[in-house]
């Protein structure tokens, strides 16, 4: 059909060829752009084709952790005044296809009031262990597919926020907020993904309730359970 217009524009009237010419043009554009899109689609295809594949492949680390030594308010082993603290052995597992890079734990240990968000909680902690990743600082390792690595841990709270309660304590639920976060990276390129988990810890016996302005509390007198509403995220 073009060959029969780009003939026909050569022999017949002036009005025909501009007409058959601009034809033509219009016909060779809409191809050009045909193939345009045609290739930006297929490319598109492909690229989620390769994402869901590095998906499907990557590492997964999960975490979790146990506590090992008594709830304490004290200045043992601490030069910077008393604090809350205690012992838990961590837990990182790749439950995923291919090596986890650089895999890092940190937690942190708050008390839980009504004015806690845990979705900033996780981004706070995973925003700090982004900065340690870029300064290469930290204690990475690599974790093959269905290896762990389990690791005591020591978890200080930081005395400011704690002294906060015990000057008020309205809102103060009687619990504490235990947020882990694992971080790691995939073979295939340096993202830094994390799983980050929330805990409320809180006394087995009484009321639960925790006194803010201190005690110790032994292991068997301890529990754990995830945070009910906001208890966990992996990206």
């Amino acid at each position: 059909m073009i060959n029969e217009l780009f003939k026909s524009s050569l022999t017949g009237p002036l009005s025909y060829k501009i007409f058959s010419f601009v034809l033509i043009a219009a016909i060779f554009i809409w191809i050009f752009w045909g193939n345009k899109i045609a290739q930006k689609q297929e490319a598109r295809k492909n690229q989620k084709a390769e994402q869901a594949e590095q998906i499907k492949q990557r590492p997964w680390v999960d975490v979790d952790f146990e506590i090992m030594t008594p709830l304490s308010y004290d200045n043992k082993e601490w030069d910077a005044g008393t604090r809350w603290h205690v012992t838990i052995k961590y837990r990182l597992e790749n439950v995923g296809k291919t090596p986890a890079n650089k895999a890092s734990f940190m937690a942190k240990m708050i008390p839980l009031t009504s004015s806690v968000n845990v979705t900033q909680e996780f981004d706070a902690l995973y925003k700090y262990q982004q900065q340690l990743a870029k300064h290469n600082m930290g204690f990475g390792q690599t974790l093959f597919p269905e290896k762990k690595r389990i690791v005591k841990f020591v978890l200080n709270g930081n005395p400011r926020i704690f002294d906060e309660i015990k000057k008020n304590p309205s809102g103060y639920a009687g619990h504490f907020l235990v947020i882990v976060c694992a971080t790691y990276n995939s073979t295939y390129n340096n993202e830094l993904f994390h799983t980050a988990k929330a805990f409320q810890l809180f006394k087995r016996s009484g009321n639960k309730f925790i006194d803010p302005n201190g005690e110790t509390i032994p292991v068997k007198d301890l529990a754990i359970v995830p945070h009910p509403i906001q208890g966990s995220r992996a990206e």
